[in-house]
Order: C-alpha cells, then sequence, then structure tokens
C-alpha cells in the first residue's frame, strides 16, 4: 500500500470557506479515479509555527505505485490542479509538499 500525502500553503486571501471548496473538489476526485483507495483531508494541529504555511492537506492511498502513477496522469486529476488547486496556492505548484511511503504491516 502506498500512502501521497500532499501538504498545501493556501494564499493568505483564502478564507475557509474557499479552501473547504478546494477540499471537498480533492476529495471528490476519488468517485472519478479508481486507483484511490481511500483519501482523507488533513489540517495541521500543532500550535507552534514550524508548519512553514503548509497548515492543510490530503492523505491518498494506492494500492500500488502503479496505481499512484496512474493517478498522477490522470486527466481529472490534471484539471483539478491546474484549474483551482494551483491558482489558490502561495507561489502556485511551488506552494506544495509531496511525500509518498509505502505502508508498512
Amino acid at each position: 500500500m502506498i500512502r501521497h500525502i500532499v501538504l498545501f500553503k493556501f494564499k493568505k486571501s483564502l478564507n475557509q470557506n474557499d479552501i473547504q471548496q478546494i477540499a471537498d473538489l480533492l476529495l471528490n476526485m476519488r468517485n472519478k479515479i479508481s486507483q484511490i483507495k481511500d483519501c482523507k483531508w488533513i489540517t495541521n494541529i500543532h500550535d507552534r509555527n514550524h508548519d512553514y504555511g503548509f497548515k492543510h492537506g490530503i492523505s491518498i492511498d494506492f494500492a500500488n505505485q502503479k496505481d499512484l502513477q496512474d493517478y498522477i496522469a490522470h486527466q481529472h486529476h490534471a484539471e483539478v490542479c491546474e484549474h483551482h488547486l494551483f491558482p489558490s496556492l502561495e507561489d502556485g505548484i511551488n506552494g506544495l509538499l509531496v511525500f509518498d511511503y509505502e505502508m508498512m504491516d
């Protein structure tokens, strides 16, 4: 099992409703991309300033590396990122941090 974690640094001009709309779009990708096994919206609850502005994210599980690669190449994923996510981030695509790892039993 592969876990794909993406952290987001949203523009300061966005409010909670704006961020929730983006979260909903990202979470709804599971309805269009069959390779997604599970996904969750995540929010940093740490009260110190060590997040460098990365306060929200998504955790997505895949059966294997091929499913992750298929997801990354999927047209729906590209459209959500290009039209909704990237324009909402500080510094566009530089406003995200990706961490993938293999989950051990």
